[in-house]
Order: structure tokens, then sequence, then C-alpha cells
């Protein structure tokens, strides 16, 4: 294991395996028809496996309390019905929901609600919302157009330029980011 920056970095196979479509996934910023596999990407991605396997013994570091000192902003993005249901409730069953429950509320959280138009319709979807931005989190809402499967309505995630420039807004107000 490595380290980056404070944060432990699983090393990479110098032998790595062919990029299959079970491992990969669609690039929407790749060339079309290009799948997007781990080693194609030039930052660690940690899984639910990591968090456990990382931990061997009361004197290691926990993965979710080192990804939660380590960021300055916390995006989540796009935030799924199910997510933002475990996280308004406090459950913390995985990495992502464990990276969120022991945030620093000093640090800035956004989130991107995405989900179809009868999911985010329905009553419970608003008080949901509402407690994670009583926790102090920021939404960046979602917007109406054709959703994934289908149906047109509110419910799709932001754009990717306006999810951008919120981010470069919050983290102005903190003094962590400047414009060249």
């Amino acid at each position: 294991m490595q380290t980056w920056g404070s944060l432990p970095r699983r090393e990479k196979s110098s032998a790595q395996p062919g990029c299959e479509e079970s491992s990969c996934w669609p690039g929407p910023v790749w060339p079309p028809g290009r799948w997007l596999c781990p080693q194609d990407v030039p930052v660690t991605l940690y899984s639910d496996a990591d968090e456990w396997e990382m931990w061997k013994c009361r004197s290691d570091p926990v993965l979710h309390i080192d990804l939660r000192r380590w960021a300055d902003l916390m995006l989540v993005s796009p935030l799924d019905a199910n997510t933002l249901g475990k996280v308004a409730s406090g459950i913390c069953d995985n990495l992502l929901t464990c990276v969120i429950r022991a945030w620093d509320r000093s640090k800035p959280l956004l989130f991107c609600p995405a989900m179809n138009t009868a999911m985010w319709e329905h009553p419970i979807t608003e008080q949901q919302v509402g407690q994670l931005k009583a926790f102090g989190y920021v939404e960046i809402p979602c917007v109406a157009k054709k959703l994934v499967c289908g149906d047109q309505g509110l419910g799709a995630m932001a754009e990717v330029g306006t999810i951008v420039d919120k981010v470069k807004e919050v983290l102005s107000q903190h003094g962590a980011f400047q414009q060249n």
C-alpha cells in the first residue's frame, strides 16, 4: 500500500488485465464506444471492500475517517433515492454513507439528487432533502428533461456545468478556490 497525501493508495499491478466490460463502464467524456476502465483513471477509486481490507488492527487507519479528513469538499453526484434515504436517516452501511456520516460539517457537502419523477415527487423525498439541508448540506437541484428511463419530467441530475459552477462558488466562499 502506498500513500497519496495522507490517504492509503492501492498499488497498481505492473501487468494490468485486459479491459473487460464487466470491470469497466461507459465513459461519457471519452470517445463514443470507448469503455473506461479503473486503470485508465489517474486517481485511486475506493470501494466498500477497501474499507474493510485496509483495516486489520486497532491502530490501522480507518478509510472513511481518512477520507473525511483529507477532502476540502464533498460532492455526492448523483444522489439516488436509496442513498438519500440512508443519509437522511443516518444509515451508514457502505463507504459513501460512512464518509457522509463522519463528515466534518464545517466543510461543504453538496448533493445532486437524481431519480425518476415519480420518486422525486413522493412526499418522503421532500422531507429527506429537507433533512440534508438541515444538516447544512447544499442541494444542487435536479432538472426536468428526458430521464434515463425514457420518462419526461423533473428528477434528472443537474447539468455538469451547473455542478462545476456551484462547486467553484462554494470553494471560493470557503477560501479554497482561486480562479486563474
